[in-house]
């Protein structure tokens, strides 16, 4: 008896930790971008946006959220010349890097600055010239073809500098693709998940062979000075909600990004909304909906926890009827089975109430039952031997099982 009781326990246990198991992977993103920003240029330019960005570093520590800070050329000249080095005696993007809260990777257009094509392996050579780590991450790319040249492909082999030729960068992962087609960010692809991108033609497809992976940036959510971001944490919920109700697959891979530029951090009032987005998001962490990470994390949870497969969804997709069923059938759970005497069933906590209707196989019924709790016992020590067709149905779908009875 001890036995059947422990096991009863350990199922359950198993059950709550695969219905925990999927959340909301989400960060914080930023751009500093080296069009129309002159912070190699200018002293008190540079001086204004490095008190902002240290602004957001602090609080982004102080609420234990996650920040990946992907610098365009411009902002890297600048902190070389002009950074007063007052965290710790270091470059602030060094003191943010060696946090483990912040990330600083390259973000580059491959576009002539200063006379010279700067590309991703002269950005990433001034990254490591500051000393920061180096984290393998491309920040912001153009997925279906080539952005002044420069195709990211060559990131499977290597990219060899134009400033700095004796420089070579290999990244891991790519972020943030971005089309050649329409206005810009007209067609970025906004999806959730990880996969290895086969070409440029074929992006979609998940190729094993390929070393580059790339990490999907959600629905693309942006705080701009402007944003309401009542509607951005109103959607930040939804997908929380869409998850657990079946509206999107509970075996996904949820990559979130909020993005934020650099040129938007003197407005007033900005870094307060980054701040509030940061609160709600620490919210649905508490509630075990979401969890912090950094591109280099989400990449580790995809490489060790979902074993590298392709997991891909689009923003806005939603499953269909006969998905939710699937998907549904994985949370619900019907046991013993073959039984005897007894049926248990077992909701996964968004369900609150479902209903069981038992049927031979020629369809009659044989009994139906309201469930109204978590677990709940069915007694069918009356019904014939056979073999039965058991429906659980409730507002969020329908599973249906064989059911032997002895």
């Amino acid at each position: 008896m001890k036995k059947s009781i422990l096991s009863i326990f350990l199922f359950f246990i198993i059950i709550k930790t695969a219905t925990a198991q999927t959340k909301i992977y989400i960060g914080l993103n930023s751009h500093s971008e080296a069009s129309g920003e002159t912070y190699d240029k200018s002293k008190l330019t540079f001086s204004q946006r490095y008190d902002q960005v240290k602004r957001l570093a602090d609080s982004v520590i102080a609420k234990n959220a996650k920040w990946n800070c992907q610098n365009d050329v411009s902002f890297l000249l600048g902190s070389i010349a002009f950074d007063p080095k007052k965290t710790g005696g270091t470059y602030l993007l060094k003191w943010m890097d060696a946090t483990p809260n912040i990330e600083c990777d390259p973000h580059c257009h491959e576009a002539v600055y200063n006379g010279m094509q700067y590309n991703y392996a002269d950005n990433a050579h001034l990254h490591d010239s500051m000393g920061m780590r180096n984290r393998k991450n491309a920040g912001g790319f153009k997925y279906d073809g080539t952005q002044n040249g420069f195709d990211w492909q060559s990131f499977e082999k290597g990219e060899t500098g134009n400033v700095y030729k004796n420089t070579t960068w290999k990244p891991n992962v790519l972020w943030g693709g971005s089309s050649v087609k329409g206005a810009a960010h007209t067609n970025d692809l906004n999806m959730y998940g990880a996969w290895r991108p086969s070409s440029s033609t074929d992006f979609l497809n998940h190729d094993p062979s390929k070393r580059v992976r790339v990490i999907g940036n959600g629905c693309g959510w942006v705080i701009f000075d402007t944003t309401d971001i009542t509607v951005l944490i109103q959607n930040l919920k939804a997908l929380g909600a869409g998850i657990e109700n079946g509206t999107y697959p509970k075996e996904q891979f949820y990559t979130v990004s909020i993005q934020t530029n650099f040129r938007e951090y003197g407005k007033t009032g900005y870094i307060e909304k980054v701040c509030t987005v940061m609160d709600s998001v620490n919210a649905l962490v508490k509630r075990g909906k979401a969890q912090w990470n950094t591109i280099t994390e989400k990449d580790s949870i995809w490489l060790n926890t979902f074993k590298g497969d392709s997991l891909k969804w689009s923003c806005g997709q939603t499953i269909t009827a006969v998905e939710k069923e699937a998907s549904l059938a994985n949370y619900f759970s019907i046991y013993p089975n073959p039984a005897t005497s007894v049926l248990n069933i077992h909701l996964p906590e968004n369900i609150k109430t479902a209903t069981l209707i038992l049927t031979d196989i020629s369809g009659k019924q044989i009994l139906s039952e309201n469930i109204i709790e978590a677990s709940h016992q069915i007694n069918i020590s009356s019904i014939p031997t056979g073999i039965y067709i058991a429906r659980i149905i409730s507002d969020e779908g329908t599973k249906s099982i064989k059911v032997v009875k002895r």
